[in-house]
């Protein structure tokens, strides 16, 4: 059995998560949406699909976060960094001018090393902070 800490630490993660998802945060994914109603019916359908998945119990709960995986994996595809690591990977291949240690896997390993370094130590400092490292309102502020 989990000791009373352990059973704290989650529902203080659950509450920060959960702060991060209100209603600003949402919006600023939805509006636009605003004037495609049949696209907004079409994600009120995906997002009760989700919710009746995560509802069915552990089976459920796993083809949730695969399919929210999936759709992490989709999204990349439009963001700035995608498109820059698209560049930089063909400019490599196009120039082999790279130096060994910005070969692009050498590049993003090590990059990927030092975020999850950062990350655990984050993780280690969290207990007893209330702020993520993004919360909703620098969201919207990149955003907006």
């Amino acid at each position: 059995m989990p000791d009373e800490s352990g059973i704290s630490n989650e529902r203080d993660e659950v509450a920060k998560l959960a702060e991060f998802l209100n209603d600003k945060a949402w919006l600023i994914v939805l509006k636009p949406l605003k004037h495609k109603p049949r696209r907004a019916d079409m994600a009120t359908v995906v997002f009760d699909c989700l919710i009746e998945m995560l509802v069915l119990g552990e089976e459920g709960q796993k083809a949730a976060l695969k399919a929210l995986e999936g759709a992490i994996r989709l999204l990349y595809a439009y963001t700035e960094e995608s498109e820059l690591a698209y560049e930089y990977y063909r400019l490599c291949l196009k120039t082999g001018l790279a130096d060994t240690e910005d070969e692009p896997v050498s590049l993003l390993s090590n990059a990927i090393a030092r975020l999850r370094n950062k990350e655990a130590e984050w993780k280690r400092q969290l207990k007893g902070h209330s702020k993520s490292p993004s919360d909703a309102d620098s969201f919207s502020n990149e955003v907006s």
